[in-house]
């Protein structure tokens, strides 16, 4: 195999060493993701010129789709590690509806030069080492059939083989009859059993199960906010059972609109039920519908209506995760039992316009995000107390700074306060925890501290989909490559189909 030639780039006091991939700072290496470095190769071997943005992407993502947040993402990353991050951009250009250039003078080192630096290098790497055990697997055991058991009892011993004729035909007569009684008892014994496993599999709890969007029945596109919050918040709640699997908001907002056949449902999601579920409003009153349907052959599990008042809407999801919980036959710690049931807010008003913060920040797009930031800053003041809205205040910031709404040292910051006052107000919103993970991921450059976040995270709700997605990015950032696949594979369990773990995997 041919060694590969190393060309070292000297960027001011950095130096760029593209066959070792490292960014130094006096000699001091820099943590950089694998596509962050080959962005910054790209445009440090541009030559001052403008790299267009689909160039970009094409040359650091090769035949791959991504979206641009992830080129922002990079260029943001690449800023911060070059200290470039406080406006003035004097390493990375920003040439709006064009792409990027590298403005700072660059120079490639000659060899002697070379030579000289690499004896100087302090190499530091980030090393992710898994332990394998092997154990001897247990003796396999035979299982023997009730038919079997009897057989084994009456087989013939060798006094028998020694008998006369006539005593032989005797006993052989007296064998015959009790193989045949053997085997009236095992057949009786193997129908019980079977009866037995059928009733037992009845009686088991639906363990899986797909809430899908209720349907908005009031023709009133402005109330959509209220039929997709009440979707998202009860398979929010439900997500916190951990011995029931619940598909992710945005694998089931397909089906929104949809005339929902629960046996395909439940055949192309995984799940052994379906939730389908119809909302109308008529002026203050608010009137839901629900059905819980076995997706296995189509029965009617349970189903209920309820009309409350629309200030009413919290104690109304409460009840209608409770009864729902009831009717899957769940058995609840009592932790989940108190998640299930928590209000995060009192105030009705500020519920609301998180239920809006929510939905417009599920649009994924800029406009969404600086709607949902209005909806939460209008919530955040009406209960200063409203971690949630803490939250969707904190990752609206993160987000829009990413695609250059906003500079990373007027968001993050932002972000980062929204985040702790999360946390002071409740330490166990999972949320929070991932939030502040992506932020000392992204721009405290705290590699420890995020990982700590995201475990702590994933420890407080398992099946937070979220939080999986964002650390197998952060996995996959790092080069843990099978750790990053694990947490996929978590996410394709729960059904959820994210552009994210496209982008996820592709950075690996």
């Amino acid at each position: 195999m041919s060694k590969q030639i190393n060309h070292i780039y000297e960027l001011g006091e950095f130096h760029l060493e593209t066959a070792e991939r490292l960014l130094l700072r006096q000699g001091k290496p820099i943590s950089l993701t694998p596509k962050a470095f080959e962005t910054l190769l790209v445009l440090v071997r541009s030559g001052g010129h403008v790299v267009e943005k689909d160039e970009l992407m094409k040359r650091v993502w090769a035949d791959s789709f991504v979206e641009e947040s992830n080129l922002a993402r990079n260029v943001w990353a690449l800023r911060k590690a070059l200290g470039d991050d406080n406006g003035e951009h004097s390493y990375i250009e920003t040439v709006p509806k064009l792409g990027y250039r590298f403005v700072a003078p660059v120079t490639e080192l000659a060899d002697e030069e070379t030579g000289v630096l690499i004896r100087r290098r302090v190499r530091a790497r980030i090393v992710s080492e898994e332990e394998e055990t092997s154990e001897e697997p247990p003796p396999r055991t035979e299982v023997k059939t009730p038919t079997a058991q009897v057989a084994e009892t009456i087989r013939p011993t060798s006094a028998l083989s020694l008998a006369t004729p006539r005593n032989r035909r005797r006993r052989s007569a007296l064998l015959g009859l009790l193989v045949i009684a053997a085997l009236a008892v095992a057949l009786l014994i193997t129908g019980i059993i079977i009866r037995n496993a059928r009733s037992g599999s009845a009686a088991r709890p639906i363990e899986s199960v797909a809430v899908m969007p209720f349907t908005n029945l009031s023709n009133d596109p402005e109330l959509d906010y209220l039929s997709e919050g009440l979707t998202e918040n009860l398979i929010n709640r439900l997500s916190h059972v951990s011995r029931l699997k619940i598909i992710a908001h945005n694998s089931v907002s397909r089906y929104k609109g949809k005339q929902i056949d629960a046996q395909k449902v439940g055949s192309e999601l995984g799940v052994q039920a379906v939730l389908i579920g119809r909302l109308e409003v008529r002026g203050g009153e608010l009137s839901i519908s629900s059905e819980l349907v076995d997706a296995r052959d189509g029965t009617h599990l349970w189903g209920d209506q309820y009309e409350r008042r629309i200030s009413d809407l919290q104690s109304l999801q409460t009840e209608l995760a409770q009864d729902m919980a009831t009717a899957l036959r769940l058995e609840f710690s009592s932790d989940e039992k108190t998640r299930l049931t928590r209000h995060h807010t009192r105030n009705a008003e500020a519920y609301q316009l998180y239920l809006k913060g929510r939905y417009f920040w599920n649009k994924r797009t800029r406009e969404g995000m600086k709607q949902g930031l209005e909806s939460f800053e209008q919530a955040i003041r009406l209960d200063p107390d409203y971690a949630d809205a803490y939250v969707g205040l904190a990752d609206c910031y993160s987000v829009l700074s990413q695609v250059g709404e906003f500079s990373p040292n007027e968001a993050m910051p932002k972000a980062k306060a929204a985040t702790l006052n999360a946390l002071r107000i409740d330490d166990e919103l999972a949320e929070a925890h991932a939030s502040l993970a992506m932020i000392d991921e992204l721009y405290d450059w705290n590699w420890e501290g995020a990982e700590n976040e995201f475990r702590r995270a994933i420890d407080l709700n398992p099946n937070y989909a979220t939080a999986h997605h964002w650390y197998a990015m952060y996995l996959s950032a790092l080069g843990r490559r099978d750790e990053a696949l694990a947490e996929i594979k978590v996410l394709l369990d729960c059904g959820t189909v994210m552009y994210g773990l496209v982008s996820a995997y592709i950075q690996m």
